[in-house]
């Protein structure tokens, strides 16, 4: 998400009806109903033993007139115990076109983010606690999105590296739900969030629901994402 001095460039889906009028504040609440979490498996990670999904929600693009600084993340709650502490990473993060009847998916050029400590910290101090905040920022420069037709939309999707046991097998072999919040906004220049510009979103389903490793291979081919160019 690229923000302005006074505009941040991504909210998320149909939270731009709910702009505030002031011009340094134009996230706006979430929607009623907020997104739900996106949920698509991406297959498994050998150097890492994790299996990856990309999570996110829909989002809107709104163009920024001047370089912004976008802070953005991820908080889980209630990780499994049998999962260490901090084993679940995020190995990408990105703004996408994505085929919400196909799933495919193109990243779009307008963002770069980076694992930023200063990001994760303020998105910890803002959520209820007990979370495990993963936060990242990025700078981002003017430009003009395009205006998207169904089926396509625009995503700001996470690619969640969650691990397996050390043989191989997945810690759980019925999967398990992650509660979980994703926040968007505006950053200061060392990527904390702006806490008047800064906004989580508690999806309508409030988790991430990781299926067994086991049970997703037997679709793995109908249900991994393709990155292509938008032609």
């Amino acid at each position: 998400m690229r923000d302005t001095s006074s505009i941040l460039a991504i909210t998320f889906a149909g939270a731009s009806a709910l702009l505030a009028t002031s011009a340094g504040a134009c996230t706006g609440p979430p929607p009623t109903p907020p997104p739900r979490f996106w949920v698509q498996y991406h297959g498994y990670d050998v150097a890492d033993n994790a299996d990856k999904f990309w999570v996110g929600q829909e989002v809107s693009l709104f163009p920024p007139p001047a370089p912004v600084v976008c802070a953005c993340g991820l908080v889980l709650y209630n990780t499994p115990p049998y999962i260490p502490p901090g084993a679940m990473r995020i190995k990408d993060v990105g703004v996408f076109v994505v085929n919400r009847l196909t799933h495919e998916m193109q990243r779009t050029p307008f963002f770069t983010f980076d694992p930023n400590p200063n990001t994760s910290a303020g998105i910890g101090a803002l959520a209820p606690p007990g979370g495990n905040a993963l936060g990242f920022a990025g700078h981002v420069q003017p430009f003009n999105p395009d205006t998207l037709q169904f089926p396509f939309v625009y995503k700001l999707l996470f690619l969640l590296n969650v691990p397996r046991a050390p043989n191989g097998q997945p810690f759980n072999q019925n999967g398990f739900l992650v509660n979980g919040l994703i926040g968007a906004g505006l950053g200061d220049p060392e990527g904390f969030p702006m806490q008047s510009e800064f906004h989580l979103f508690n999806p309508t389903n409030d988790g991430l629901n990781i299926p067994a490793p086991g049970a997703i291979a037997m679709i793995g081919a109908a249900c991994l994402v393709t990155l292509r160019r938008r032609r």
